[in-house]
């Protein structure tokens, strides 16, 4: 795993770090605070903890954690969005940024967390593939093909909210499963995983045959 908060300083955050400071070994702040380095595929943990505060107004959840982010100073900030809500409890939905809005991919779930306990926030990033969990509670499960690559960031809007064990473990692709996220069962080829009975494959052009009928594989 790879630590992205050492727990003391901001160092591997890009600057400037608009209101975000390190509080008791905690991060706590307002605004977009941006990693220096890029994941494409990877599993992303942390802890969370959004404090109590008065009932909040407008767009509660604008809050969360950016996932394969790029900022605004690149010319089109785009992302994807673990949302955290910011008005008595937590809860989640999975929204893409694109051009500075947001469009919900995934609707919100019932809340999980009441406010002023630490939560345990896990974003896993494969391919197309992309989920979220709650304290090993799988709260965003889908695909989306927009974006493969990007920094994480971690937004509040006005909730209190403070993060700390942040680390990141990048994985690689699986090689049954292609840049575009198709798994291949069969690549015109090889018969790797598969149990052919009375099928044939003809590598010459690239085709599975039956031989008879009522013949099955798998």
């Amino acid at each position: 795993w790879i630590q992205l908060f050492n727990g003391s300083t901001l160092v591997g955050w890009r600057p400037p770090y608009s209101s975000w400071k390190v509080e008791g070994g905690h991060l706590k702040g307002k605004g977009t605070l941006i990693h220096d380095r890029e994941f494409d595929n990877f599993h992303l943990r942390l802890e969370g903890k959004i404090e109590s505060q008065p009932e909040q107004h407008g767009n509660i959840f604008a809050t969360g954690v950016f996932v394969r982010y790029t900022p605004i100073d690149s010319g089109v900030e785009t992302g994807y969005r673990a949302a955290i809500r910011q008005d008595k409890a937590f809860t989640t939905g999975f929204w893409r940024r694109h051009h500075g809005f947001d469009e919900l991919i995934q609707k919100d779930v019932e809340t999980l967390v009441p406010a002023d306990q630490w939560f345990v926030m896990e974003v896993i990033a494969v391919g197309q593939k992309l989920t979220v969990k709650i304290n090993n509670v799988t709260v965003a499960d889908t695909t989306d093909s927009h974006y493969a690559r990007g920094r994480v960031a971690l937004f509040t809007n006005d909730a209190q909210v403070r993060f700390k064990t942040i680390e990141i473990k990048p994985l690689p692709l699986p090689s049954h499963v292609g840049p575009d996220g198709w798994v291949q069962l069969f690549n015109g080829k090889e018969t790797h995983g598969l149990i052919l009975g009375a099928w044939q494959v003809d590598k010459k052009i690239g085709l599975l045959q039956g031989n008879g009928p009522g013949q099955t594989f798998v």
